[in-house]
C-alpha cells in the first residue's frame, strides 16, 4: 500500500467534504420537492373533494329536496326522509338518483311481468311508501296524490267545471209546509 502525503489526504479530505456538501443540498433540494408535491396532491385532493360535493349538490341533494318536498306534507320533508330512510335511500347512479333498499339493492316494485326497479318518480316513491313496512308512519306525513280530472280520487265528484259565466242565484224550492 502507498502512503500518502499530508497534503494529498488534505486534498481528498476537501473533495470529500465538498462532494458531502453538494449531496447535502441535493437531498435538501429532494425533500422540498417532495414537500411541495405533497402540498400540491393535498391541494388537488381538496379540489377534487370539493369538485365531488358540488356535483352530489346538483345532481343527487337538489332533486332529492325537490322530491321530498312534493311528496312530503310542507315542513316534514326531513321527518319523511328518516322514515323512508329506514327501508331506502337515495344514491346517485351514472344518469341521475336511484333509490336503493337500505342494503344497497336496487328497489323494485311489483309490475305485470314480476318485478322491475324503482324510479326516481313521484309515482314510485308513492308505491315504495306503500309497500314499505311502515307505510301506515309515513302516510301521515305524505302528501296525498295530486292526481286531478274525472275519475281522480279528490276530483270534484260529477260537478261540472264552472265556466266562464257567473253563476245565476238559485232560488231555494218553496216549503211544503209554507215555512220560510
Amino acid at each position: 500500500m502507498t502512503q500518502m502525503t499530508p497534503e494529498a489526504m488534505a486534498a481528498e479530505l476537501e473533495a470529500l467534504r465538498a462532494k458531502n456538501i453538494e449531496l447535502l443540498a441535493e437531498a435538501k433540494a429532494a425533500k422540498t420537492t417532495a414537500r411541495e408535491a405533497q402540498a400540491a396532491l393535498e391541494a388537488a385532493h381538496g379540489e377534487r373533494d370539493a369538485a365531488r360535493a358540488e356535483v352530489r349538490a346538483v345532481r343527487l341533494d337538489a332533486p332529492v329536496e325537490a322530491m321530498l318536498d312534493r311528496v312530503a306534507m310542507p315542513g316534514t320533508a326531513d321527518v319523511f326522509a328518516a322514515l323512508f330512510g329506514r327501508h331506502y335511500r337515495f344514491e346517485l347512479g351514472e344518469s341521475g338518483p336511484v333509490i336503493l333498499t337500505a342494503d344497497g339493492e336496487p328497489a323494485t316494485l311489483p309490475d305485470k311481468d314480476g318485478t322491475r326497479p324503482a324510479n326516481f318518480t313521484e309515482a314510485d316513491v308513492y308505491a315504495l311508501v306503500e309497500a314499505c313496512p311502515s307505510a301506515g308512519v309515513l302516510a301521515s306525513v305524505t302528501v296525498a296524490s295530486r292526481a286531478t280530472g274525472c275519475g281522480a280520487s279528490g276530483s270534484r265528484g260529477g260537478i261540472p267545471a264552472p265556466s266562464g259565466q257567473p253563476a245565476q242565484p238559485v232560488e231555494p224550492a218553496p216549503s211544503p209546509y209554507g215555512l220560510k
